[in-house]
C-alpha cells in the first residue's frame, strides 16, 4: 500500500519529537545528572552496547528505535562516548571494578564502528552500520574521526598487554585477549607458589628453635671463635704456671748464697724469664678482656636478638592491626634500643677522643662521625670534626 501524504507528515513529527527530546534532556543538567546516576552500576558492555541490553535501562529512558528498544539519550553519540570515558576513569580511580582486557575489547569494537570508511566501501556501499545510521545527516568522515579518536583515547587508560594495542582487526583482538588471560592466569599460579612459599616460611619462623641460616652461620662462628679463644687461654695459663714455678725455684736458689759466678748467670736467667713472664701475663691480660668482650658482646648480642624477634613477633601477629597499635604494644623494646643506641653512641665518642689525643686523627673522626650519627651532640666533637 502506497504511502499517503498524511503518513509522511506523521513520520516527520515523530522523528522531530524525538530529536527535540534530545536536545531537551542535553539541555536539562539535572535530568543529565539522573541518568548518569541511573548506569553507574549497569555493566560496561551494557554501556557500549546498549541496543544489545536495553533491559539493564530504566523505562524511562528507553524509546523504539529501529524496530527495538534503545536508551535515547545515547542516540547522541558524543554524550554516549562521555558517559563510557566516565565509567572507565571511575574504574582507573579504582571506585568501580573493571576487567581492562575485556573492556578493550569492545571498545575495540566501538572504535571500529567510528573508522573512516575506504574508498572501495564507499563506492558501492549497500549497507550501513548501527552506528552510522545513528549519525546519519551530520557524521562526515570529520566527525568520525573525531569520535574514533575520542574512543582510541578511552582506550589508551587501560592498562594491556601491548600486543593487545598492536591487534588491528577483530580476529588479532581475539587471539590477542585470549593470550592476556592465559598470561594472566600463569601470574596467578605464581602469584599462589609465592603466597605458598611465604606461608612456609611463616611456619617456620614461628618455630622457636628455628634461626635464619645467615644469623645461624655466625652463631656457630663465634662459638667456634670462642672455644679457639678458650683453648689458647688455657694454655697460656698453664705456661704462665710453668714460669712461676720456675722463677720461685730461681729466687730458692739465689737465697742459698750461690756463688758470685753463678748469681750473675743466675740474674741474667731471671731478667730473661722475668721479662718472659711480664710478656706471658700481658697477654694473659689481653686474651682474658677479649674473653670478656666476646662475653659482653655474645649478651649484646642475644638481648639484641630477643628484642628483634619480639618485634618480628608482633609483626606476624598483628599483621591486620593498625601500626599505632603495633607499635604501642613495641614500646619497651624501642625504648630499650634507643638506650641501646645511645650508649653506644658515647661508646663511640670516648673511643674517638682517645684516638684524637694519640694523634690518629682520621681513625678519631671515623668514631667521632659515627657517635654524631648515633644522636651524640658535643661542641668538642664538631670542632675535631672541622679540622683539616
Amino acid at each position: 500500500m502506497p504511502l499517503r501524504a498524511s503518513d509522511n507528515l506523521i513520520g516527520a513529527r515523530v522523528l522531530r519529537s524525538k530529536s527535540n527530546r534530545l536536545a531537551d534532556f542535553l539541555k536539562d543538567k539535572e535530568q543529565v545528572r539522573k541518568f548518569k546516576e541511573s548506569i553507574r552500576r549497569i555493566e560496561f558492555n551494557a554501556i557500549v552496547r546498549p541496543g544489545s541490553h536495553s533491559s539493564s535501562y530504566r523505562k524511562e529512558y528507553l524509546e523504539k528505535t529501529a524496530g527495538r528498544l534503545f536508551p535515547y539519550p545515547f542516540l547522541d553519540h558524543d554524550f554516549h562516548i562521555k558517559c563510557i570515558a566516565d565509567h572507565v576513569e571511575r574504574a582507573v580511580s579504582g571506585e568501580i571494578v573493571l576487567h581492562p582486557v575485556l573492556a578493550y575489547a569492545s571498545l575495540f569494537d566501538l572504535r571500529s564502528s567510528y573508522a573512516p570508511a575506504s574508498k572501495s566501501k564507499a563506492k558501492g556501499k549497500k549497507k550501513t552500520s548501527r552506528a552510522a545510521a545513528r549519525t546519519r545527516g551530520k557524521s562526515g568522515d570529520a566527525l568520525r574521526k573525531k569520535r574514533f579518536l575520542a574512543v582510541q583515547k578511552i582506550m589508551s587508560r587501560l592498562r594491556v598487554p601491548a600486543y593487545m594495542k598492536r591487534a588491528k582487526t577483530e580476529f588479532e583482538i581475539k587471539e590477542s585477549s585470549v593470550r592476556a588471560f592465559e598470561d594472566m592466569y600463569g601470574e596467578f599460579l605464581n602469584l599462589r607458589l609465592r603466597i605458598q612459599t611465604l606461608e612456609n616460611e611463616v611456619l617456620a619462623y614461628q618455630n622457636p628453635d628455628y634461626a635464619h641460616p645467615p644469623i645461624k652461620a655466625k652463631l656457630q662462628e663465634f662459638q667456634t671463635q670462642n672455644n679457639d679463644l678458650a683453648m689458647r687461654f688455657v694454655k697460656e695459663q698453664n705456661r704462665a704456671d710453668i714460669l712461676e714455678s720456675e722463677i720461685q725455684r730461681l729466687t730458692d736458689h739465689i737465697l742459698a748464697q750461690p756463688a758470685e759466678g753463678e748469681l750473675d748467670s743466675l740474674k741474667r736467667e731471671y731478667n730473661v724469664l722475668s721479662q718472659k713472664c711480664d710478656n706471658l701475663v700481658s697477654r694473659n691480660i689481653e686474651l682474658s678482656n677479649r674473653m670478656k668482650e666476646l662475653g659482653r658482646s655474645k649478651q649484646l648480642e642475644d638481648i639484641l636478638d630477643g628484642i628483634r624477634d619480639k618485634i618480628n613477633s608482633a609483626l606476624r601477629a598483628g599483621i591486620h592491626e593498625a601500626p599505632d597499635a603495633i607499635l604501642k604494644s613495641l614500646s619497651d623494646e624501642i625504648s630499650q634500643l634507643k638506650r641501646a643506641r645511645l650508649y653506644l653512641g658515647r661508646a663511640l665518642y670516648d673511643i674517638g677522643i682517645l684516638y684524637h689525643r694519640k694523634g690518629d686523627r682520621e681513625r678519631a673522626k671515623e668514631e667521632l662521625r659515627a657517635a654524631r650519627e648515633l644522636g651524640v651532640r658535643d661542641a668538642d666533637v664538631e670542632n675535631i670534626l672541622k679540622q683539616n
